[in-house]
């Protein structure tokens, strides 16, 4: 039996909701931790980049808690948080990248590591390719901006930057597509599972339904051999 788009939506949001809070909030606050450490080690404090990156903390949290709790959300856009959050992260990563001239520093890479994480987790194609396709428009957008006309000797910058994110893009698409079509043959077996205990479960209760109708029929049938008995045995003695 073919499975219905929608149980495999249904486990698609299931799983969702369990993995948004460990991936955008918990792993992601181990992340900004460590590129705080490493941005003092390298450039020293600086106070506003800080803040930026701390902030993403109440924003994710909140952006979760509210696919979690609010009905309205779960119902009709769960996968909001990645848009959230991914939003967030694009706007910090390019701004900090625009602020040193450098699109090819680690800042980018923080975009390429959302890129992956959003493709490991259960999220639709319109999810993943469309906050995919907005977050390249906003990138490359700030990356024509700061460079303007590109001299001869400035080339070398933004070919590097469009490489490496176009490369790490059409990774990122690999990993999705893979990782999208086993978690759909996991529901499928899964489907074909519930499907198969429910048939089982309608055959033990109709074989049960008819192993008491057999019972009953077997004993009317000795109940009326029993009365024709008893009912011929007076003639017998009166013959």
């Amino acid at each position: 039996m073919t499975m219905p788009q929608d149980f495999l939506i249904k486990e698609r949001k299931h799983d969702f909701l369990h993995a948004m809070f460990p991936f955008l909030v918990l792993l992601a606050s181990a992340v900004i931790l460590l590129c705080i450490f490493k941005d003092v080690s390298r450039v020293g404090v600086h106070p506003a980049w800080m803040m930026i990156r701390i902030l993403y903390l109440p924003v994710a949290t909140a952006a979760c808690l509210l696919a979690s709790k609010s009905k309205a959300v779960r119902d009709h856009c769960y996968e909001l948080p990645v848009w959230i959050c991914g939003t967030y992260i694009v706007w910090f990563c390019t701004l900090f990248a625009s602020s040193n001239g450098n699109f090819t520093s680690d800042y980018v890479f923080g975009i390429h590591q959302y890129m992956l994480g959003i493709a490991v987790m259960p999220i639709s194609r319109l999810s993943f390719y469309g906050f995919s396709s907005l977050s390249a428009f906003y990138y490359f957008l700030a990356l024509s901006r700061i460079l303007g006309p590109i001299s001869a000797s400035r080339t070398e910058i933004p070919s590097a930057s469009v490489s490496n994110y176009v490369s790490f893009y059409l990774f990122s698409v690999l990993i999705f597509e893979i990782i999208t079509r086993v978690r759909a043959q996991k529901s499928n077996l899964k489907f074909e599972l519930q499907n198969n205990l429910e048939n089982q479960e309608q055959i033990i209760t109709r074989q049960a339904i008819e192993l008491a109708d057999a019972k009953i029929s077997r004993a009317i049938a000795d109940t009326t051999l029993m009365l024709a008995h008893d009912i011929r045995r007076p003639f017998s003695l009166l013959k």
